[in-house]
């Protein structure tokens, strides 16, 4: 992309889409097969863990701003080990993160909107505006992250709005206290898989922020609202589905959000409008897709000494489009990947390298 900056609120609605992603499409389910009712109280913790990673993340950038992570950690770590553990980081975000994710979409629209289109067709898709998307631009990005993000908001209260005659009026589907009613380790799970698909990938942010930003050293605050606001959002979604379905049905049902659109029904009239509810889950996970994208790349161009990295956007995309449809056969593996493995992964390596860093930084007091 071009060497561009933009403001702090543009960014801010950017990483807010980018937390939101396909959580809300999975969050509900994840947190109320653990956490039960209690499901709310998780996103709040886990809220107050991604408002500590981004204020880690930041934090690296105190002394050095207007450098991108790859050259704070040639910086601090030096050339050898530097490089290493970038490409360890490309591996993780973009042969495991994106290409996951990118495989979990096709999976979604295949099952449940368009079963008879070849799966692949989607993934091309979202693959060119992707890849159209990068070549664009970052101020462009910009500017359709701030349209994007208001078209999101109506699609998103439109749902929360349209539910609201549905509640369960059985006291029992949700208890609001005792805190902790189910136990410490159903908690901690919950919160560590919600962390898992927000707050643990948020090193992602870091291709463009705050190096790009046109005031560098607000990037910290700019980031800790946008946790703020992105698990305000999940907030939402996970209450209204223990609301209207109940903990037991949100547990077991593969996309609770998606059916709770399916239950909109306003006279017989505004129904079976999931699809267009789908359209902002899209959205964010377009963001998301964006950014996993945009890391890798410019990893793989710091490493090599690339200095146009958009001469490796078209095979880098084909490779990771390839990698997509083989990395999971289904939907449930990758469902069952995400709830179990990818909190680890990422913690170890998404947060863990940047904590390496940060200790590393502060002995040579470069932080």
């Amino acid at each position: 992309m071009r060497t561009e900056t933009i403001e702090s609120k543009p960014f801010m609605l950017l990483a807010t889409m980018y937390m939101i992603s396909y959580g809300v499409v999975l969050i509900p389910g994840f947190l109320a097969h653990t956490a039960r009712q209690q499901a709310w109280q998780a996103v709040i913790i886990g809220t107050l863990v991604c408002i500590l990673a981004s204020y880690l993340l930041m934090h690296l950038f105190r002394k050095h701003p207007g450098l991108s992570l790859f050259e704070l950690m040639d910086l601090i770590l030096g050339r050898w080990l530097s490089t290493v553990l970038i490409l360890v980081l490309v591996w993780i975000v973009a042969f495991i993160a994106f290409a996951s994710l990118l495989n979990f979409t096709q999976g979604f629209i295949t099952t449940q909107i368009m079963p008879e289109t070849p799966e692949w067709t989607f993934g091309l898709m979202f693959i060119i505006v992707v890849v159209v998307g990068v070549k664009l631009g970052l101020k462009t990005l910009a500017r359709a992250g701030e349209i994007l993000f208001y078209i999101f908001n109506i699609l998103f209260f439109t749902l929360i709005l349209s539910v609201i005659p549905q509640m369960k009026e059985d006291p029992s589907a949700i208890k609001l206290a005792p805190f902790f009613e189910v136990g410490w380790k159903p908690m901690l799970y919950s919160v560590w898989n919600y962390c898992g698909i927000t707050g643990f990938s948020l090193i992602a942010l870091l291709a463009f922020f705050p190096k790009y930003m046109s005031k560098p050293k607000q990037a910290s605050k700019t980031l800790v609202f946008s946790a703020i606001l992105g698990s305000s959002y999940l907030f939402i979604i996970v209450f209204f589905c223990t609301l209207v379905m109940g903990y037991e049905l949100t547990a077991t049902t593969l996309y609770p959000s998606y059916a709770l659109a399916q239950r909109i029904n306003l006279g017989n009239f505004f129904t079976r409008v999931e699809v267009l509810m789908a359209a902002s889950w899209f959205i964010t996970i377009y963001i998301k897709l964006i950014f996993y994208f945009k890391f890798s790349l410019s990893g793989l161009a710091h490493v090599f000494r690339i200095k146009n990295e958009q001469l490796l956007t078209i095979p880098f995309s084909l490779i990771l489009l390839i990698l997509s449809f083989y990395i999971f056969p289904n939907t449930s593996d990758w469902i069952e990947w995400e709830n179990t493995l990818w909190p680890m992964i990422s913690l170890v390596f998404l947060i863990g390298i940047p904590i390496l860093v940060l200790l590393i930084g502060r002995m040579r007091r470069l932080i």
